[in-house]
């Protein structure tokens, strides 16, 4: 029961930082490729996920299918739109990148 309360409050806790740490850069580039960089890094993880989420409402071969194909196409949009996520971060400083070459 207690392992119960304290997941909970972990989850709630890690939600608000980083709730809190997205507003705290509001439109800023950075918060772009941090964002984009920590979605990226965070997709590999849909298809456990979703495998998961399908198990408790899927009857049990069909739920890993379902979870699978699911979770593939959550992995590939969530690395996609970090990606570009991460570019428009990163575009405005393309300018200085002339400097370097």
């Amino acid at each position: 029961m207690r392992k119960h309360i304290y997941v909970k409050m972990l989850i709630i806790l890690v939600m608000l930082i980083g709730f809190s740490a997205r507003f705290l850069w509001a439109e800023s580039s950075e918060s772009h490729m941090i964002t984009g960089l920590a979605r990226t890094v965070s997709s590999v993880f849909e298809i456990p996920k979703t495998i998961v989420r399908h198990s408790q409402t899927v009857v049990f071969p069909v739920s890993i299918v379902t979870g699978t194909v699911e979770g593939a196409f959550r992995t590939v949009g969530g690395v996609l739109g970090g990606v570009v996520e991460t570019a428009s971060g990163a575009l405005p400083y393309a300018k200085y990148a002339a400097l370097f070459a």
